[in-house]
């Protein structure tokens, strides 16, 4: 049966613990009643929260909770995070620890915005204890650390040395206790040069503890005696209990049973003075098991029956349970079987509910050596086999545990050669960067210089291509607006009105208005749907028709159903739809015929342009003469649709007389991508 003992932890959080809470809770319910601010009454209310949670909770939550309601209405953010603070704390109180850590985050992320480093130091503090309470000792220690490095920065000695106390806790829960011990004397030098009395002990105490589990008893020994004199000095008596309490335990691992058992008493003596069942219960079974193993086992078995009362008046089933074990393995140290014999039932059930090897080893133990007792060599036989197994098992998780230890030890100079390393190479990288330092901003300087005149060619690209736009349209407007069609339109118009055909000069004149309309207006468009461009080649055909006397005919077509929502730059064809007229149609007196098929075919909508003239000349000089005009204006507009689009837009011509030697004319072929009206 393993020793019982109390380890003093400081936690370093801002509980306070009042000696009046009663009296306290109702002189800052005064203060409550009375504040005339919002600003004081969140401060009554933290206070209270502060200095009675830890013993009424529940009443601090619903001051806490008012509180929030008030803090979330004034503008200063630091009164807000102060109630989340408050409401977390009590949270924490309750045991409520996931409630506790969202508060927490709530109160640590404002206080993080406003830049108020030392409340955000105690949050990061808090936040550790949580996690450091639910076992989550990693992220715990990651809270410390980010704590104790925000002290370090604002140059908080106390608060440093809480965080300090805080990282031991996490390093002892690791059993890394070396690190432990290093933090716990920096903040216990701290104490006793700030002559913190009680505070020193405290650590004092922690330090004994890690050095009795790491078996330095003459280090423990030392740092138990320090503890005690100074709890003596200041009259702490319950401090004064627990250090006697590690002081027996010390004593009985070294086998000075006389003086564990003094120490045992003295605690005894002082525990008189406190109603605490538990402890009192706990240090009768400290007291039982040191008689137990200087063989007083009459006097072992009645400290062991006082703490099995007092643990069964509290309902504690684990305590029950060691109680009745530790009887139980008295009376068969004694020899005493008939007594066993009330316990056999009750350590069975403890074997199956106990997890620790070496307690089911014990068990099946005296199990064999009572059943052989009893001349029941089958159950003896069974039990005996079964400590076996356990006894070999312990054997290997031993040996398994000590290459763990030597691995850790291995590993721990392993990081801190590494650590030594990794400073002077630190050293080193500081050396270059201060020389380094001019080269860095140089090259920030160049980069910059780059991408400035990278950014200067761009704009004026992009300046250049816009000019260039500006002036295809100009250019495109201009052909459309062809000085002798206008002049011809207007004059076939007067010849109307002077030869008394009103109705046509009428017609012609509607036509030609509507025809300059559509024509202005679209030029300020990209593009227009297919409707608008073939009304606009309709208008142009029938002024030219006249114009001409009638000496050619036209025909539309489209296979494409939905019309309005195809888009294409406007009059693309009007270039070579005035080719065709000046070259193909002028010279004939009629019968000049112009098919112009506007349909989709592999994803491209196709603009197809085809006369019956004479087709293109064997005479470089009159081809050149013939396709230059249409072919510079439309290549270069369809040069800007594919970079636009990102798809490939061209324009191809076929001789007819190339395929069919008995026909003549061209076919002007536009290839361009599907563009559909959003």
């Amino acid at each position: 049966m393993k020793f019982l003992f109390f380890l003093t932890l400081i936690i370093s959080s801002l509980q306070v613990l009042a000696q009046n809470d009663d009296k306290l809770y109702d002189s800052l319910q005064v203060l409550l009643v009375h504040s005339t601010t919002d600003t004081q009454r969140i401060s009554c209310i933290k206070e209270i929260a502060y200095q009675t949670a830890w013993s009424n909770p529940e009443r601090a939550l619903k001051h806490t909770t008012l509180g929030l309601s008030i803090a979330t209405k004034i503008p200063d953010k630091k009164w807000e995070a102060m109630m989340l603070f408050s409401h977390g704390y009590c949270f924490y109180e309750l045991r409520d620890y996931k409630n506790a850590l969202d508060f927490y985050l709530k109160a640590g992320k404002i206080w993080k915005n406003i830049d108020d480093k030392t409340s955000l130091s105690e949050c990061y503090s808090n936040i550790g204890i949580v996690y450091w309470k639910t076992t989550q000792l990693e992220t715990a220690k990651t809270y410390y650390d980010s704590a104790y490095s925000i002290n370090l920065l604002i140059k908080d000695t106390a608060a440093q040395m809480r965080s300090l106390n805080n990282l031991a806790m996490v390093y002892r829960a690791q059993g890394n206790y070396s690190e432990a011990i290093k933090n716990y004397i920096q903040v216990l030098d701290y104490h006793e040069n700030k002559k913190n009395v009680i505070k020193a002990a405290n650590v004092s105490l922690n330090i004994g503890v890690l050095q009795l589990e790491m078996k330095n008893y003459a280090e423990a020994e030392t740092h138990f005696i320090h503890a005690l004199e100074w709890y003596l000095q200041e009259n702490v008596g319950k401090s004064v209990m627990e250090t006697h309490i590690n002081l027996g335990l010390l004593y009985s691992r070294q086998t000075k049973f006389n003086q564990s058992i003094g120490h045992y008493k003295k605690a005894w003596a002082a525990l008189q003075n406190y109603p605490d069942k538990e402890l009192k219960a706990m240090l009768l079974l400290n007291l039982g098991s040191v008689y137990k193993y200087t063989k007083y086992y009459p006097i072992a078995i009645r400290y062991f029956r006082k703490a099995l009362e007092l643990y069964q008046s509290m309902g504690n089933i684990e305590g029950i349970h060691n109680s009745q074990y530790s009887l139980m393995e008295t009376f068969m140290l004694a020899q005493n079987y008939d007594s066993v014999s009330a316990y056999i039932d009750i350590n069975k059930a403890f074997m199956d509910s106990v997890q620790a090897l070496k307690d089911q080893r014990m068990s099946h133990r005296f199990l064999a050596d009572y059943y052989d007792y009893k001349m029941n060599p089958s159950e003896a036989l069974l039990h005996f086999k079964a400590y076996s197994q356990i006894n070999d098992s312990l054997y290997n998780v031993n040996v398994s545990n000590t290459v763990l230890e030597l691995t850790k030890k291995y590993e721990t100079e392993k990081k801190q050669n590494k650590i030594n390393l990794l400073e002077k190479d630190k050293q080193a990288l500081d050396l270059k960067v201060s020389r380094n330092k001019w080269i860095i901003l140089s090259l920030i300087a160049l980069a910059v210089m780059i991408v400035l005149v990278f950014w200067s060619f761009y704009r004026s690209y992009r300046q250049k291509t816009k000019q260039a736009e500006q002036l295809l349209k100009h250019r495109l407007m201009r052909s459309q607006l062809n000085p002798h069609f206008i002049f011809n339109s207007l004059n076939a118009v007067s010849n109307s009105i002077m030869t008394h055909r009103n109705e046509d000069a009428v017609s012609l004149l509607h036509g030609f208005t509507r025809l300059m309309r559509n024509i202005l207006e679209s030029s300020s468009l990209e593009l227009i749907t297919l409707s608008e461009e073939k009304e606009l080649l309709e208008h142009y055909l029938t002024l030219q028709a006249i114009r001409l006397n009638q000496a050619f005919t036209y025909c539309i077509t489209t296979t494409v159903e939905n019309e309005e929502e195809i888009l294409l730059p406007p009059m693309l064809g009007q270039p070579f739809v005035e080719n065709a007229i000046e070259h193909a149609f002028k010279p004939m007196e009629s019968g000049g015929k112009l098919l112009i098929n506007i349909y989709i075919e592999n994803n491209l909508l196709i603009y197809s342009l085809e006369d019956n003239g004479p087709g293109i000349s064997e005479n470089p000089a009159q081809n050149k003469k013939h396709k230059s005009r249409a072919l510079e204006i439309t290549k270069e507009r369809l040069r800007i649709i594919s970079r636009q689009y990102k798809s490939p837009a061209r324009v191809e011509f076929v001789n007819k007389q190339d395929t069919n030697i008995e026909t003549s004319g061209l076919i002007v072929k536009i290839y361009l991508p599907l563009i559909f009206e959003k």
